[in-house]
């Protein structure tokens, strides 16, 4: 079985993103949304998209941002895939496929019943985060894993919630993934990567440096 797909999410610092270049990371996430304590302007998005090293995706967060500018955000920043945890829906993803936009929809799961978005979306990957009443990601909670199981007979899960180096073999084992994602489990600080963490979750994934 191969190894799944990993992003290291909430970067807010050029020189860390550059030093994750040397690590066996698929993707690098900045979050471009004002409530989050990892929230990074337009400005640092484009300077931290461009530290991106060349054999990985660059992916921006956003939570219901105006069409428009996260087309324009997307264009003017280079970055390669747009994260959206609002409640964006059919007609707009429609239009970010119009426009050459990539895109990952992430749902929050409280009950089974959250999984129903996945057929009215068609989503052939989702990124599945847990529900907190505290705010949007980042917070750093696990969910039942069982449901992210149930949804990977439906389509291709990212999982993400509660990840730390500890207990990412045991979430691999628990369900069939295409992805992890972690942000809050890696960190020293919001928006600060440790990277003896960082070091020990490739360890135990089993992962080479690139």
């Amino acid at each position: 079985m191969s190894l799944p797909r990993l992003k290291i999410c909430g970067f807010t610092q050029v020189q860390q993103v550059k030093a994750a270049a040397n690590l066996a990371i698929d993707a690098v996430g900045f979050i471009h949304h004002a409530a989050s304590p990892r929230h990074v302007e337009v400005a640092q998005l484009k300077r931290l998209a461009r530290a991106v090293g060349p054999l990985q995706q660059s992916v921006g967060v956003f939570v219901d941002q105006p069409l428009d500018r996260l087309i324009e955000i997307m264009q003017t920043t280079g970055l390669g895939l747009a994260q959206l945890h609002g409640s964006e829906g059919r007609a707009y993803l429609d239009e970010l496929d119009r426009v050459g936009v990539s895109w990952l929809k992430a749902l929050r799961v409280k009950e089974a019943g959250d999984l129903a978005e996945i057929e009215a979306l068609g989503l052939e990957f989702v990124l599945l985060d847990a529900y907190s009443d505290q705010g949007v990601g980042g917070m750093g909670k696990p969910f039942d894993w069982s449901l992210a199981q149930a949804a990977s007979l439906r389509c291709k899960v990212i999982l993400a919630g509660g990840l730390t180096p500890g207990n990412v073999v045991r979430a691999t084992r628990a369900v069939q993934l295409y992805g992890l994602d972690l942000s809050s489990g890696v960190e020293e600080s919001p928006g600060i990567k440790d990277f003896a963490l960082l070091a020990q979750l490739l360890q135990n994934l089993g992962r080479l440096p690139c």
